[in-house]
């Protein structure tokens, strides 16, 4: 952030997923598996019937899975 505190990769995430799924209500993420559960409890993301399959780890797992769902867009 503007303070130089760290700001966490599914945070972005999240914020990048608040934007695209008021876009595209009803859109599905793939996330990591590692990451919080900030993708399934926000707010935003719930009120624009947003979806979430965790899965696993490495880029190459995420882009495939985003392929074989359909998914908007996947978040690692």
């Amino acid at each position: 952030d503007n303070e130089g505190n760290e700001i966490f990769a599914d945070k972005v995430g999240v914020m990048l997923a608040r934007d695209i799924s008021g876009q595209h209500p009803g859109s599905t993420f793939v996330v990591d598996v590692k990451s919080t559960g900030l993708f399934n409890t926000d707010s935003v993301l719930k009120a624009n019937g947003a979806a979430t399959d965790y899965w696993k780890t490495g880029h190459s797992y995420i882009k495939r899975r985003v392929a074989e769902l359909g998914a908007v867009a996947g978040f690692e």
